[in-house]
């Protein structure tokens, strides 16, 4: 059994890179071996993702088929253990995420054979017949570049709607081809549309519906694109939790009081055992200037230190420091939670 999954985050890119990766046959996936994409959060979490949701029913996929973790260990733990040995492949992270991955590797003795990402290399897994790490716009393009290399006719055969799910987190990670691309993007893009902007409303539809925060609880603000960083310090691991939030703080106030705020932070931070909970936000002015902005849960003074070290190489400015929520703008906005979660490591 070979599982191809995403980070936790479960963001477009993840979910469209695993899931092509396993639909058009990766060069390191054995003919007779059972393949299942698999979606790195639970069920009842897609509904809080609905660029996800979107791009896959508008490209043909039916969501009921969709494996997601509770759907997998419905299907192939169950109570009698699980009956295959597993072999991971990891897209858009080069690092295990999440405890039920992390359980199939230290529990079920789970292999990770292949990594195709586009994070800082952490270093794991040297020997994996399949490790493609480049840092570039999205890891769709990597995958896509992979496929291409192995079958330069591959994408003669397919269809629109498959090309419009391939593209689509190419065109989303790069702010439509604006910021942070890179030329295996272009080249991806090129392969899989030739002009891309026969997508340009449909980017918009899925750049709202990435961004409709509408009606969710702060826990559902801080689920929907969050990472679990396992920091060595020596005598164990510290866990810090990271949120992306696509809205400004200001916009997240007026749904929610400072209060709620907080107490959804200290709700966070106990339902995942975490050390330090941060935020950061991403979202652009009424006059089209792109902000990002940097939070933090401060109810623990050992985070001062590293505040103090993330104001320098962020270019940090206080904007709110208020019971136990300190925010701040964040100058250096070309430092995503990508570049970020280095630099906190």
């Amino acid at each position: 059994l070979t599982i191809i999954t995403g980070n936790q985050s479960c963001d477009l890119d993840s979910a469209v890179s695993s899931h092509t990766y396993a639909l058009l046959g990766g060069s390191k996936i054995d003919n007779d071996e059972l393949v299942i994409p698999l979606l790195n959060i639970n069920r009842v979490d897609l509904k809080i993702r609905k660029d996800v949701h979107k791009l896959f029913q508008d490209c043909g996929f039916n969501m009921n088929d969709i494996f997601c973790i509770d759907d997998f260990k419905n299907v192939f733990v169950g109570g009698g253990g699980l009956k295959f040995s597993i072999n991971l492949i990891l897209t858009d992270h080069n690092s295990p995420q999440g405890d039920f991955i992390k359980s199939l590797i230290n529990d079920y003795d789970a292999k990770v054979v292949g990594i195709i990402d586009h994070h800082f290399d952490e270093g794991e897994f040297k020997d994996a017949k399949l490790r493609i790490i480049q840092e570039c716009g999205s890891c769709t393009s990597l995958v896509i570049k992979e496929l291409h290399d192995n079958n330069s006719k591959l994408f003669n055969d397919v269809d629109s709607d498959l090309r419009k799910f391939c593209v689509m987190p190419i065109l989303m990670d790069t702010s439509y081809l604006k910021r942070r691309v890179c030329e295996v993007d272009l080249q991806s893009v090129k392969l899989l549309v030739g002009d891309f902007n026969i997508y340009s409303q449909y980017y918009n539809n899925i750049n709202d519906a990435k961004n409709d925060l509408n009606g969710f609880t702060m826990i559902d603000i801080l689920k929907k694109d969050y990472k679990c960083l396992d920091v060595d310090v020596g005598d164990g691991d510290l866990k810090i939790g990271v949120s992306s939030i696509p809205d400004s703080f200001s916009n997240i106030y007026k749904q929610h009081d400072i209060n709620d705020i907080i107490q959804g932070l200290k709700d966070w931070k106990i339902e995942n055992d975490l050390k330090f909970v941060v935020f950061m936000t991403s979202f652009n002015t009424n006059d089209g200037e792109f902000k990002r902005e940097l939070g933090f849960l401060y109810d623990d003074d050992s985070l001062k230190g590293l505040i103090d070290s993330l104001k320098d190489e962020l270019n940090l400015t206080l904007k709110l420091n208020e019971n136990e929520l300190i925010l701040f703008n964040q100058l250096k906005i070309e430092c995503s939670r990508k570049q970020v979660i280095p630099l906190i490591k």
